[in-house]
């Protein structure tokens, strides 16, 4: 549903670059958006591959983001972690999980 009417938007080179969809360069995505409060979560569906699926989690009070990476088949792949203004690190995928899973049980049942 993302992918047919999701509004356009882009993955930030930087993040792309750390996720590994991008080399260097602002990834074309359909997005949806959900926003509480100071909390802003976003499904990406990327436009040039449809099987890479991006769940961002932002928090605008305290400037942090989470970006985890995942298949079609809903397997996460990668996690990044950043603060406004600064360089995506890695997130080792047994300290993710936990969070993961509260991203895709919250995107299966959007409240």
């Amino acid at each position: 549903m993302v992918r047919e009417r999701g509004r356009d938007g882009a993955l930030p080179p930087h993040l792309a670059l750390a996720l590994g969809v991008g080399r260097g360069e602002a990834v074309p995505v359909k997005q949806a958006v959900l926003r509480h409060g100071p909390e802003v979560r976003v499904f990406n569906v990327c436009v040039g591959d449809p099987d890479e699926l991006v769940i961002l989690r932002t928090n605008e009070m305290r400037r942090t983001t989470h970006a985890y990476l995942l298949g079609r088949d809903g397997k996460l792949r990668k996690t990044v972690y950043f603060r406004a203004g600064g360089q995506p690190s890695t997130v080792p995928s047994t300290a993710a999980r936990g969070a993961f899973a509260a991203e895709l049980r919250f995107w299966r049942h959007p409240h």
